[in-house]
């Protein structure tokens, strides 16, 4: 009889992570009232799925100018990020809408012990802050930084500023940015 033994060695996958613009839990619940502000209940996906089937022009319209924070898009940003919406799977889209606003990662949160940069739209029509903000404040090596003015899609209204702190943050956990702004990690 032969005998098998192994042995796992575990390494991590990640050296960080970056979170953009996500609240811990979207769904208003007893004790958390700091989820989303426009997907924060089982009725309101459903309405938004129903939305997805029936009236896709005006939400991916709401979608496209809700994201900005504020100043408003251009009508050229607004018909990019329609087209965008529109490559989906609609339907498909709802459903993995349901499932990530279903999700609370309260306490999960706490345990994570990589590195996280946490970016935040200031001007968020999407997440409360203090919901966003939970991720920063909550996890021990996270860092939360707000772009005031922006909102959901801070990456495509600040690309300079979202790149430079990524970037920096990507050298940070590869050791290559010994950055004083990143202390706590």
């Amino acid at each position: 009889t032969h005998t098998h033994t192994h042995t796992h060695t575990h390494t991590h996958r990640l050296k960080g992570a970056v979170f953009v613009d996500q609240t811990a839990a979207q769904y208003i619940k007893p004790g958390w009232n700091q989820g989303s502000l426009g997907l924060c209940s089982r009725e309101m996906c459903a309405d938004l799925q129903a939305q997805l089937r029936y009236n896709k022009e005006e939400l991916a319209q709401g979608i496209a100018s809700g994201g900005f924070g504020e100043k408003p898009p251009t009508e050229e940003e607004l018909a990019w990020f329609k087209k965008q919406i529109f490559k989906c799977d609609l339907e498909f889209c709802g459903k993995l809408m349901e499932d990530h606003a279903n999700l609370d990662f309260r306490d999960l949160i706490p345990t994570m012990k990589l590195p996280i940069l946490n970016l935040i739209g200031g001007s968020s029509k999407c997440h409360q802050i203090a919901g966003m903000t939970y991720v920063g404040d909550n996890a021990p090596n996270a860092k939360n930084v707000i772009y005031e003015d922006f909102g959901h899609f801070l990456y495509w209204e600040n690309p300079e500023r979202f790149n430079q702190d990524v970037l920096r943050f990507v050298q940070y956990v590869d050791g290559l940015d010994p950055n004083p702004c990143m202390k706590g990690f």
